[in-house]
């Protein structure tokens, strides 16, 4: 299992991740003359739960989030805010904390979560060359309202560039 990069996730239907594209569109025809975004690819919006790395023992982990899955009923998680990240290195969907998702994340060891969806990663030094003034202010001129229900927990795999679902555990 060495380097191996495994991570926990709720992965999204088609109807969502067009709904997520769209969004993508809007942001992308907000910048004028310069775009430093790099876009997320459709098969690979996801919400991370917890980012495990390489571990030794992949069974391990499968039977931990069985075992966690088990305890949690499917529930549904708001979308309302399109904003840059903290340290504008990504655009992301803000999802609103519920008592099921805060418990979840808990759960799998992921007790500082912030419920967000990576829609592209920001070139810093294209994002440097945009005069202030100019930078779309996406928290203001793009208004989302999603629902997703989430009716289950997948371990993925990514190699940087594709993700592949190795196990999937129904809620």
């Amino acid at each position: 299992m060495a380097n191996k990069r495994i991570f926990i996730a709720i992965n999204f239907n088609e109807g969502f991740k067009k709904e997520l594209l769209s969004i993508q569109k809007k942001i992308d025809t907000s910048f004028l003359d310069i775009n430093p975004i790099k876009w997320t690819k459709k098969d690979n919006l996801h919400l991370t739960l917890l980012f495990v790395g390489s571990p030794n023992n992949l069974e391990n982990i499968f039977n931990k989030i069985q075992e966690i899955a088990k305890k949690y009923k499917p529930f549904s998680i708001n979308f309302k805010e399109v904003n840059y990240s903290f340290n504008n290195k990504m655009v992301w969907v803000l999802g609103e904390k519920n008592k099921t998702l805060t418990s979840l994340s808990n759960d799998l060891g992921n007790k500082n979560f912030i419920p967000h969806i990576t829609l592209g990663r920001i070139s810093t030094f294209n994002f440097n060359k945009i005069n202030p003034e100019e930078i779309p202010q996406i928290n203001n001129e793009i208004l989302i309202d999603l629902k997703i229900r989430v009716n289950s927990i997948d371990i993925m795999h990514s190699n940087f560039k594709n993700y592949t679902l190795l196990k999937n555990f129904k809620l």
